[in-house]
C-alpha cells in the first residue's frame, strides 16, 4: 500500500510540474529563442551560398585578369603572404608570381576550368577545380599545358575575400623526356 501511495504521490508532482511549465512564460521565450537559432542558422546558410557563388565568382575573376596579366584586377585578389606552388613543385610568392606576368616572363594562353567546388569554413574557403583547357608559355616558349589540377585556400580578410596558397599539379611539362 506505501508503495502504491508513493507512485500515485509522484504521478501528481510530475503532472503538476507539466502544467507549471506550459504556463510558464519562460518556457515560451525559450521556444521562440530556439525558431530564433533556426532563422540565425538558415541566415548562414544563405550567406554560406551566398559565399560559395562569390568565391566562384572570383576565382574566375582571378585567371581571367592572369590570362590578360591584368595587375589591376589580380593584386588585390591575391594576399601579401600568397604562396604559389606550380606544376613542377617551384614556389612563388605573390611578388615573384605576379612579376613574372606583368612582365611577359610568364604568359598564359589559355586557361579554361571545369566546375569549382567549394568548402567553407567560416572565413576560409578551400576550392578545387582541374581545367578544361590549359596553355602557358615562359620566356616565349611552351612551357605546359593540359589538364592541371589546382586546390587554392582563400581567406576572408578586412571584409574581402583573398587567395593565399595555390598548389597545381597534372598537366603536360614538354620538358619530361621519360
Amino acid at each position: 500500500m506505501k508503495k502504491f501511495t508513493i507512485v500515485i504521490l509522484l504521478l501528481i508532482v510530475i503532472s503538476s510540474c507539466n502544467n507549471a511549465s506550459k504556463n510558464n512564460p519562460k518556457r515560451n521565450t525559450q521556444s521562440s529563442t530556439h525558431t530564433d537559432s533556426s532563422e540565425i542558422y538558415k541566415q548562414e546558410a544563405i550567406s554560406t551560398l551566398n559565399d560559395i557563388d562569390l568565391i566562384k565568382s572570383i576565382e574566375i575573376k582571378r585567371l581571367k585578369s592572369l590570362v590578360e596579366a591584368d595587375m589591376k584586377v589580380a593584386k588585390p585578389i591575391h594576399a601579401d603572404d600568397f604562396q604559389l606552388i606550380n606544376p613542377s613543385g617551384r614556389e612563388s610568392s605573390k611578388a615573384t608570381y605576379l612579376g613574372r606576368l606583368e612582365s611577359g616572363e610568364v604568359d598564359y594562353q589559355v586557361w579554361d576550368v571545369d566546375s569549382i567546388t567549394v568548402r567553407m569554413y567560416k572565413d576560409v574557403a578551400v576550392i578545387r577545380y582541374a581545367d578544361k583547357d590549359f596553355k602557358v608559355f615562359v620566356n616565349g616558349e611552351f612551357a605546359w599545358d593540359g589538364q592541371v589540377k589546382h586546390t587554392n585556400v582563400y581567406e576572408k580578410r578586412n571584409g574581402q575575400w583573398q587567395i593565399v596558397w595555390s598548389q597545381a599539379s597534372g598537366g603536360y611539362d614538354p620538358s619530361d623526356t621519360e
